[in-house]
């Protein structure tokens, strides 16, 4: 995914901490949890639950292949995708997530599954790890939806609302467009 220059990011960081202060909105995540939109992505089939406040949007260039969103106060991430699995099943769709995070650090602590979903996290550096993914039909087209969030250890208590909700409410897109 291309991703915005790092500047363009800090600048939209600091300008959302200063509005946010501005309005008087707390600017950490746990505060988050009691504001929530609806993001779905017709050509992606997935819709999902996001915090409102506390988060901004970093998606930039990468528009219209999910939603990123930071923490303004920049401890936090959330990410929300979908792969279609053209060349892979989603047994090796998972092997081959899990095994990446892996490869890049991830203390893998937990993972759960069945055949149409699995979930797992863990911890790199001082932060926690949570992917959750779900297989779907997209089009007629084996699909991946998923979400992760990345967060400090210090801050699980805070994220273990967020994620419960985006948890509860990831879902195909009701309106799905098929090209």
């Amino acid at each position: 995914m291309i991703r915005r220059p790092q500047y363009a990011t800090a600048l939209a960081l600091a300008a959302s901490v200063f509005t946010a202060s501005l309005w008087g909105l707390s600017t950490e995540p746990a505060d988050a949890q009691s504001s929530w939109r609806r993001y779905s992505d017709q050509r992606l089939g997935i819709s999902i639950e996001v915090p409102r406040e506390g988060f901004i949007d970093v998606s930039g260039e990468t528009q219209g292949e999910g939603i990123d969103l930071k923490a303004v106060d920049g401890t936090g991430e959330i990410s929300v995708y979908s792969a279609a699995l053209t060349s892979l099943s989603f047994k090796a769709f998972r092997q081959q997530l899990i095994k990446g995070a892996e490869d890049r650090g991830l203390d893998v602590t937990y993972r759960d599954g069945g055949q149409s979903w699995f979930v797992f996290s863990g911890l790199l550096d001082d932060h926690i790890l949570y992917y959750k993914v779900l297989l779907k039909t997209v089009c007629g087209v084996p699909t991946a939806q998923q979400f992760h969030l990345r967060y400090p250890r210090e801050k699980k208590r805070d994220y273990d609302a967020i994620v419960e909700r985006m948890e509860r409410t990831l879902a195909r897109s009701p309106q799905v467009r098929c090209s």
